[in-house]
């Protein structure tokens, strides 16, 4: 280890490393375990105990309160929804079965018992509690911190396998998530400097976290082949990871600033979150492209999808909000010719270029649409986007709004239902640019529950880097 490197620096990238030096296991048949998931997964409670630690500090300070309440609720929801899949299993998250092991079941309920805590700070935040945000603030800041990392790194050991996850792969997990986590932790530093609390930051810790975040971040630029760690395996990555190097340097000398003089401005805070938020998308991205460079990982999240459409999929496609909507559409579009259909979809590429309007609006404000929504709401990311289409092809609901309203001359609508179809499609993996992710889309046709002939298609825009 490089002796220039503080202690703290040098004590962390050692622990990392080790705790990634797993041996091979034995070639054995190939069973999907979810192993990916269950890493990336634990990985983001590390860090969304990191998050809530952040938040709940600007809501003691005053700073930007409302949306850091709104910010600490989403992270409670995450928190909620991840750990309970962690031990029972998530279909709904990509988690395919329940936890076996003993000492990651002990780890779990080491995290629930402080996570319990947390949350009992949180709901006496809301009534009005004045201790209740210090509360919440230690109890992130450190022992949901120490609990999630062991339970992170039990679950990186435990579930090696070269079928799923490399050492390449774990590394890149294990800096990538490190660097979402040294955002939050720095933005925490940064406002405990601001509001005065030196038990929640210090000019020393922010050091400390900055310069682990330049090391880090350079291992992934350029490699750290002494633990295992290669340099990017493809331009794209590369190009994300210099982003993310471009961003920090802007970023930089306002923390060494604050740094060196102690002080700590609203400015600089906000340009910390801003750079938070990005990096936290670009390290998403960046992990994903190192692990569709491997041999196994195409493979794998292709098991993941197909075993995420066998399980979970199925139990959305006989909701009556879904089918009561699209036969109601068949019915009124049963007698639209091709003409009609191109004129529709023109209108709403037009109102769609104009901000929105009336075609646009009728789709997002329909129940469907309100349910879609909560249900992107409650897979915690997994899921980006859901709609889905009648039996001409043409939107009925959805999550978001698409680019087209006409489906019919896409594999969406051909592959499934066209010309007698009934089957499940998965689309390739691509970077969305809209939503920032990489992702791929399952096309499931939607059975009449009295014929079970196809009536329509719901179409799910799965977050790849949360299966790999």
């Amino acid at each position: 280890m490089p002796e220039f490197l503080k202690p703290g620096v040098a004590a962390w990238l050692a622990a990392a490393t080790t705790l990634c030096a797993f041996p091979a296991s034995a070639e054995d048949e190939y069973v999907f375990n979810g192993s990916k998931i269950r890493t990336n997964m634990s990985n983001t409670l590390v860090m969304l105990a990191e998050q809530a630690s952040a938040a709940s500090c600007k809501i003691k300070t005053g700073l930007n309160a409302e949306d850091a309440r709104e910010e600490l609720e989403s992270v409670r929801n995450d928190f909620r929804l991840i750990l309970d899949g962690l031990e029972n299993g998530s279909p709904a998250l990509g988690i395919p079965s329940g936890e076996t092991s003993g000492r990651i079941l002990r780890r779990i309920q080491a995290v629930e018992d402080i996570w319990a805590e947390v949350d009992g700070a949180i709901d006496a935040m809301a009534s009005g509690d004045p201790d209740a945000t210090s509360t919440a603030i230690r109890l992130s800041q450190v022992p949901l911190h120490e609990a999630t990392y062991l339970l992170a790194s039990d679950i990186l050991n435990h579930y090696s396998d070269p079928h799923e996850m490399t050492q390449r792969d774990a590394l890149s997990l294990n800096f990538a998530g490190r660097q979402r986590m040294l955002g939050y932790k720095m933005t925490r530093s940064l406002c405990g400097m601001y509001g005065g609390m030196a038990d929640v930051g210090s000019p020393e810790e922010l050091d400390e976290f900055a310069e682990l975040f330049d090391v880090t971040l350079a291992a992934l630029q350029t490699g750290m082949p002494a633990a295992g760690l290669q340099p990017p395996p493809s331009d794209l990555a590369a190009e994300m990871l210099a982003q993310a190097g471009a961003e920090w340097t802007e970023v930089r000398p306002a923390v060494q600033e604050a740094v060196e003089t102690g002080a700590v401005t609203n400015d600089t805070l906000q340009a910390m979150e801003a750079f938070v938020s990005d990096t936290k998308l670009l390290m998403g991205n960046t992990v994903t492209v190192y692990m569709l460079s491997s041999g196994e990982s195409e493979h794998v999240s292709q098991v993941a999808l197909e075993n995420y459409a066998k399980t979970e999929v199925p139990k959305w496609l006989s909701e009556p909000i879904l089918i009561d909507a699209i036969r109601e559409q068949n019915a009124r579009h049963a007698s639209l010719t091709q003409a009609d259909i191109d004129q529709l979809d023109l209108d709403w590429r037009a109102e769609m270029k104009e901000g929105g309007g009336p075609l646009v609006q009728s789709l997002v404000d329909r129940p469907l649409s309100d349910w879609f929504r909560e249900r992107v709401g409650a897979t915690a990311g997994l899921v980006v986007e859901i709609f889905a289409i009648d039996n001409r092809g043409l939107n009925v609901g959805q999550s978001g709004v698409t680019g087209d309203y006409w489906q019919g001359d896409e594999a969406k609508y051909e592959q499934t239902i066209k010309n007698g179809r009934n089957a499940t499609h998965f689309g390739e993996t691509h970077l969305d640019v809209e939503n920032g992710v990489y992702q791929a889309q399952i096309s499931a046709p939607v059975p009449d529950p009295e014929t079970g002939e196809p009536i329509g298609v719901m179409i799910f825009s799965v977050n790849v880097q949360s299966l790999l």
